[in-house]
Formats: C-alpha cells, sequence, structure tokens
C-alpha cells in the first residue's frame, strides 16, 4: 500500500473557488442540509451518526468513520457508517494500532489531507495490516481542527476500480467541507463536556466545604444522590435533569454552613429566632450554588426543596407545579432518608414506617405523582433499601 501525497490544503481552496473542479449544485444543496442537520443535533452519538452517514451518502463512499482525539492526545474511533454491501471490515483500527495512530497525527498536525490507496511503490507497507485493507481498498484521511485546537479525523473509505486514486479533486473539496463542518459541531461539544467538567469540580469542591464543616450532613447527601437518580429516572427526566437533581442533591444542605452547630445538633426543642435562623439555609445554599455560572436551576432547585405542595413549606410558600420538579423529588427522598437515618431531635424509623409516613402526607407536603412512583420504585427496592438503612440505626 502507497500514500498517494498528502492533498495541499492549495489545492482545495482551488477547487472550490474555480481554479480546479468546484461544488456542483447537487453538493451545494447536500453541504447546506448537512450544515441543517448539524445545527439541530442535541446529542453527540447522533451528530457523529450524521457526520459518517452524510459523508457516505454525499461522496458515494464505500464507508466512513471518525477518529477522534482525546485528553491523552490519542485517538479513538467514535463513530462509523458502513452501507449495505459495503466491504469495509467493522474492525477498523483502533487504539492499539500504532502505525495507524502516528498517521491520524500527521494529517492533523499537517492539516492535509491524506490518501491511501493501492500502488507499485514499496512505500509504508505497514498501513495495510493497521488499516485492514483489501487490494481494491483506498482511504482518504480528512483533518478536523477548529483553529489551533484538534478535534479529530474523518476517514473515507472507497473501492479503488482501478484507478491510481479514487478521490478526485472535487472530492476532496467537498470532504474538507464536510470536515470542517463536522469539526464545528463537534468542537461545541468538547467545549461543553470541559464546562461540563469543570462545573461537576466546582460541586464536588462545594461538597468537600460540606463535609469539612459537618461530615454527617456529607455523608446524608451523597445517599440522597442514589434515590434521588432512581427517582428522577423512574419519572422518565432527561439526562440533563437527572444531572441537576443529582447534584442538587449533593448540594442540598450547603446552606447549612451559615448555621451555628449547636443549632444544627440540639437534641432539645429550638426557638422561634433558631427556627428561623434554620429556614434560612434554602436560601443561603441557592446563592451560593448560583454563583456558580451554569448551575441556576440546580440553586431553584436546592431554594424550594422545603417547599410543600400544599403551599405551606418554606422560604417562599410555593405550591403545586410552580415547585421545580427537581425540589418535589428531593423534598420525598430527603424525608425518606431523614427518617430512616434518625436525627438528634427525632429517633430513627425503619423504612416500612417511613414509607407509611411519606403515603400519609402526600398531597400536602409531597407531590401526589412523584409520590407514587416513589412508592412503586420502593417496592421494588426495599429489601436492598432494608438492609443498606437497616445499618444506620442505632443498635
Amino acid at each position: 500500500m502507497t500514500t498517494v501525497g498528502p492533498v495541499n490544503r492549495t489545492n482545495l481552496r482551488g477547487a472550490r473557488s474555480g481554479g480546479g473542479v468546484g461544488y456542483s449544485p447537487c453538493a451545494f444543496t447536500g453541504l447546506a442540509n448537512f450544515t441543517r442537520q448539524l445545527n439541530g443535533s442535541s446529542q453527540r452519538d447522533h451528530t457523529y451518526r450524521i457526520i459518517v452517514r452524510s459523508a457516505v451518502e454525499m461522496l458515494g463512499l464505500q464507508g466512513s468513520w471518525l477518529m477522534l482525539v482525546q485528553h491523552n492526545g490519542m485517538l479513538v474511533k467514535a463513530g462509523a457508517f458502513l452501507p449495505d454491501g459495503s466491504e469495509f471490515r467493522e474492525d477498523l483500527p483502533g487504539l492499539e494500532e500504532a502505525t495507524a495512530q502516528q498517521l491520524y497525527q500527521q494529517v492533523i498536525h499537517q492539516e492535509q489531507a491524506l490518501v491511501i490507496a493501492p500502488g507499485s511503490s514499496p512505500h509504508r507497507t505497514a498501513e495495510h495490516p493497521a488499516f485492514h485493507l483489501a487490494g481494491d481498498q483506498a482511504l482518504c484521511l480528512v483533518p478536523m481542527k477548529v483553529a489551533r485546537d484538534p478535534v479529530g479525523v474523518l476517514v473515507l473509505g472507497a473501492r479503488v476500480n482501478g484507478k491510481p486514486n479514487p478521490f478526485t479533486m472535487a472530492t476532496f473539496a467537498l470532504a474538507n467541507a464536510i470536515g470542517q463542518q463536522a469539526a464545528i459541531a463537534l468542537y461545541q461539544f468538547q467545549l461543553q463536556r470541559e464546562v461540563e467538567r469543570f462545573r461537576g469540580e466546582v460541586v464536588n469542591s462545594l461538597l468537600r466545604v460540606i463535609e469539612a464543616r459537618d461530615g454527617e450532613v456529607g455523608q446524608h447527601s451523597t445517599r440522597l444522590v442514589k434515590y434521588s437518580e432512581m427517582l428522577a429516572r423512574g419519572l422518565d427526566c432527561s439526562e440533563h435533569e437527572i444531572q441537576q437533581v443529582c447534584w442538587a442533591a449533593l448540594l442540598h444542605d450547603i446552606g447549612k454552613i451559615a448555621i451555628p452547630q449547636d443549632i444544627l445538633h440540639r437534641r432539645g426543642p429550638l426557638t422561634v429566632e433558631e427556627w428561623d435562623q434554620v429556614r434560612r439555609h434554602p436560601d443561603i445554599g441557592a446563592d451560593i450554588i448560583d454563583s456558580v455560572t451554569g448551575l441556576g436551576a440546580v440553586a431553584e432547585i436546592v431554594r424550594a426543596h422545603h417547599e410543600n405542595y400544599d403551599g405551606s413549606g418554606y422560604p417562599r410558600q410555593l405550591a403545586g407545579e410552580d415547585i421545580p420538579l427537581g425540589a418535589r423529588i428531593l423534598a420525598v427522598v430527603d424525608s425518606f432518608i431523614a427518617m430512616t437515618e434518625g436525627r438528634p431531635y427525632l429517633p430513627a424509623r425503619s423504612p416500612e414506617e417511613a414509607v407509611v409516613e411519606l403515603a400519609r402526607c402526600s398531597g400536602s407536603k409531597y407531590d401526589p405523582q412523584v409520590i407514587r412512583k416513589f412508592l412503586t420504585l420502593m417496592c421494588d427496592h426495599l429489601e436492598e433499601c432494608c438492609c443498606e438503612l437497616h445499618s444506620l440505626l442505632p443498635a
């Protein structure tokens, strides 16, 4: 197998501007439709499928797949499309193929497409096993970068059909345009992932603040996450909504760092003034969380997690569906965990007793729909739940 030149960007520009083979009207229409599909996709995996399928269909290829740059600099396959009748193999080159990795890196670094096709020269014979190519197959590796940031490589597969290079200049120009549009779309997901990672680190840092102040509060929050996620999934929340509920569960009591410890852990009754201090913690916590960009919805869940369904809660006396769903979820799960763990002023109850109390308060303290789903899920998981929570009860 030999490499039929790198494909120079100048040649590609010439092909697009009339110095070579330009885009056909059909190609322009295809690119416009491709861009619309990318703009309309909010899911990473769906975007992968749009890119590889569009490349195959617009260019009339035998297959296409994406190799995306990871944090360690290596490239891994993220998506593939092989149409019916394609002779390309499913076991496309992966992370372990050193030769393939070197070529991917070269394509990205030099910002030049690279064609691998049969030829008489013995140059780069190691490419044959690296890419699992048969004698009549060729590849075009298209770089994907946004400014200086590498995104990956769009790999295009074609049959040679007796030609030394089955990829024409028109194909190169269109492939480069597809690669550039794909790079921009995928780069947005990279940025989004970095933002989510940063938010996760901030949430974990805030959780460590809670645990440093009160280890029991931190442990309670961690347990709360498990049941909150279970309930949110049971209510068919989206993955984004589930993430918000879980973060809110971790941080729901962060406002208690402003409440004196002797008030939080007092075994006797609190005065009216002390109860007023305790009731401030949802607002305090929400204000702390809201200072982090992108956590506004999480802050509102935390602010409302002590609201009651009938409007008798605090701090704003919200009622019904004016209370965010995430807060209605937390209200149920937080009460269940609190009852089964116990508090300095309240002995622990059995999970069965806690479930009965939740059902009794459905429609007053708790959203009936959320209660029904929680009770259904607990019936499925009660044995496991009992084992976990009985271990928390005093001997």
